[in-house]
């Protein structure tokens, strides 16, 4: 099957009749067990953004790996370097003509892993009609937040959230019946947990998001090693400011550019993830088979998070489901505890 589709990545167009066969072709060789997503690709892939982006790599020629090893070259504007990044494809995308990669040349339709130019969110409101003065003023305040200020409201929602939600409480009950502290972790992972300041707010399901990873890491200390380096954090999404960046350190979350936190994910892992932007469940499912897995209950195409049937057979093959209380940070959400 392999064969079939490499023998189609001539850089035709595809249209009518011969698109819906290469579709036909990339879900089967899914089906058959052929991964969209590896950590060589991802690794090979990974430095080329933002060695672009900073300057550091002047040719604007970058090297994308296809699900079948075959290799892309994507000319990039270099009047634009800031904002190169991979885009990734559900196999849903890939298999519709709903992706990215729509309309254009056919041997892009079998790379699960390429590059864009994808503007970046300041976390500012750029727009400020209908707004009475104060608020102007507030949100006008919040941009221009220094560090300090940030951290200080992160704790303050923090210690909020625990004092008066029942959340964490019944979160605890949860990870002692399922022993997450027995199951061999020794990093959390974190995927798209967003930036800390939304349309120039405090955004407070972000803050809760990440102190759900610091809950995460305390009950580990507490339960097992005392010591805080032997479950590091970290969190990958690339909507993060420098100020998120330096808070989230100073807390002991490590921010990692995409697709670090894919590398870093591993079988040892708590892998973090809710209704993100990219489809982490499929990527998650051809790289690893994480200790414990906390993330969006499941949902259909189209969305950008979709699971599929590898998705599926995984997490009912390998892992115990337990459905989590419901937070308005999270949404609903589902642990899966790898089976025993």
């Amino acid at each position: 099957m392999v064969s079939q589709i490499s023998s189609q990545l001539d850089g035709s167009i595809v249209s009518g009749s011969d698109a819906k066969a290469s579709f036909s072709d990339i879900q089967a060789a899914y089906d058959a067990g052929l991964p969209l997503f590896s950590k060589d690709a991802l690794r090979a892939m990974g430095a080329q953004p933002q060695q672009y982006r900073d300057g550091t790599q002047d040719k604007t020629t970058l090297r994308a790996i296809g699900v079948d090893g075959h290799e892309m070259d994507y000319i990039a504007d270099a009047a634009d370097r800031k904002h190169i990044r991979i885009s990734y494809e559900s196999i849903q995308a890939l298999t519709t003509g709903d992706g990215l990669w729509e309309g254009v040349l056919s041997n892009q339709k079998f790379f699960a892993a390429a590059f864009a130019h994808i503007t970046e969110y300041t976390g500012q409101d750029s727009s400020q009609e209908d707004l009475d003065v104060a608020t102007v003023a507030e949100r006008a305040r919040i941009n221009e937040m220094p560090t300090t200020g940030l951290y200080t409201a992160f704790m303050d929602e923090t210690n909020k959230w625990k004092k008066t939600e029942p959340f964490m409480h019944e979160m605890r009950r949860i990870w002692d019946a399922n022993k997450v502290a027995s199951a061999g972790v020794d990093n959390i992972v974190a995927f798209a947990c967003g930036p800390l300041i939304w349309n120039s707010q405090i955004a407070v399901h972000s803050i809760l998001q990440h102190a759900l990873i610091l809950s995460l890491r305390d009950y580990l200390l507490e339960k097992g090693s005392s010591h805080v380096d032997d479950y590091p954090c970290y969190a990958q999404d690339p909507a993060y400011s420098d100020r998120d960046k330096a808070v989230l350190g100073s807390l002991g979350i490590t921010t990692l550019e995409d697709p670090n936190g894919f590398l870093k994910a591993d079988d040892h892992s708590i892998v973090l993830s809710f209704y993100p932007n990219v489809p982490v469940k499929q990527i998650i499912a051809d790289l690893c088979r994480p200790a414990v897995i906390i993330w969006g209950t499941p949902m259909d195409y189209p969305c950008t998070d979709p699971d599929s049937t590898r998705v599926d057979e995984m997490l009912q093959k390998e892992y115990d489901r337990v459905d989590l209380p419901y937070d308005d940070a999270f949404h609903p959400t589902v642990m899966y505890c790898k089976k025993t």
